[in-house]
């Protein structure tokens, strides 16, 4: 275990707060903080996308006229997933009675429920 650094700057509010709940909680390596940094990097785009759709809503015309989903569906999409995935890869809380995946689910439902 090394010791626990503070959240990068650039990070949002709230995935500064997520950040120091994990490494309070957890023991991570130093290659562990680098994969929950592009976890929480990809949060945060995927709330920003969340927030532009929210202003502009799910789908755009394009130059002909045609109803299409917004560029940014997807970028949440992905980004989401990305982030489930990257709290996967750091394995937290992961023993007999308590698997990584269920770890992860249960932060996710928290941070989000907090949104």
């Amino acid at each position: 275990m090394t010791a626990e650094p503070r959240p990068p700057d650039h990070l949002s509010k709230r995935s500064k707060a997520f950040w120091r709940k994990i490494t309070a909680r957890y023991a991570l390596e130093t290659e562990h903080f680098e994969v929950l940094r592009k976890a929480l990097e990809a949060s945060d785009r995927a709330d920003e996308a969340g927030d532009l759709l929210r202003r502009e809503g799910i789908t755009t015309t394009d130059r002909y006229g045609q109803v299409k989903p917004h560029p940014a569906t997807s970028i949440e999409l992905h980004n989401r997933a990305a982030f489930l995935r990257l709290l996967e890869a750091l394995r937290l809380g992961q023993d007999e009675a308590h698997s990584a995946s269920d770890s992860a689910r249960e932060l996710v439902r928290k941070r989000w429920r907090n949104a």
